[in-house]
């Protein structure tokens, strides 16, 4: 017999079936199973050297720890044993993606999601994608320009393809509405009042005014 893996993740539209070894991320359904097995045979399957339930020519496991693990599998006939199976696991955790907000700017500047400020302290060696969506289905093809406010997503996939993705956030705030009317004229030795409410009035409310 020979043991093979079937794909059964939300992401694999059919199944397909590779050789050991397997390289898996944290958390993963695999299914995995034996081909060439005889009719009427049963079967005992083991991870580093525990028996599982299963006793029929395929496995159905979530795997929910870090590391390596030897899968095994032995068909039994009658009252012969078959040669041993085996194939190495190796699960992967997640990628850890850190991510800090950029700093607020104001129009007509853009903030640049690629900034490695941003992603600071993350993992080495991460390929990082930019979304606009948490699902990560619309690509923001303007990460190094980013001109609206909004909440944007970082993805970082390592090299056994596992991935997290994050949210951003970008603030770009527009300019304040400034009207300035030009006072009175006077005659010496009377004075002008720039911080007079007419000065500016139709302004932005709130603002601050400097001289």
């Amino acid at each position: 017999i020979m043991l093979f893996i079937l794909l059964s993740g939300a992401f694999k539209a059919l199944a397909q079936p590779f050789a050991m070894p397997d390289k898996v991320c944290v958390g993963t359904n695999r299914r995995y199973w034996v081909t060439e097995g005889l009719p009427g045979s049963f079967f005992t399957w083991k991870i580093n050297g525990a028996t599982q339930t299963s006793t029929v020519e395929f496995i159905d496991l979530t795997w929910s720890a870090v590391g390596v693990f030897n899968l095994q599998v032995q068909e039994h006939q009658l009252h012969c044993d078959g040669d041993i199976q085996s194939g190495i696991i190796n699960v992967v955790d997640f990628p850890n993606n850190v991510i800090h907000y950029p700093a607020e700017v104001c129009e007509p500047a853009k903030v640049d999601l690629t900034a490695s400020a941003i992603t600071s302290g993350s993992d080495a060696s991460l390929s990082l994608t930019y979304w606009t969506d948490a699902g990560g289905t619309t690509t923001l093809t303007s990460e190094t320009a980013v001109s609206v406010s909004g909440t944007y997503y970082i993805k970082a996939t390592n090299s056994t393809g596992c991935w997290v993705i994050e949210p951003v956030k970008v603030t770009v705030n527009p300019l304040p509405k400034l009207v300035v009317t030009d006072p009175l004229a006077v005659c010496q030795p009377a004075s002008v009042d720039l911080t007079a409410a007419a000065v500016t009035a139709g302004s932005d409310a709130g603002l601050t005014y400097t001289y």
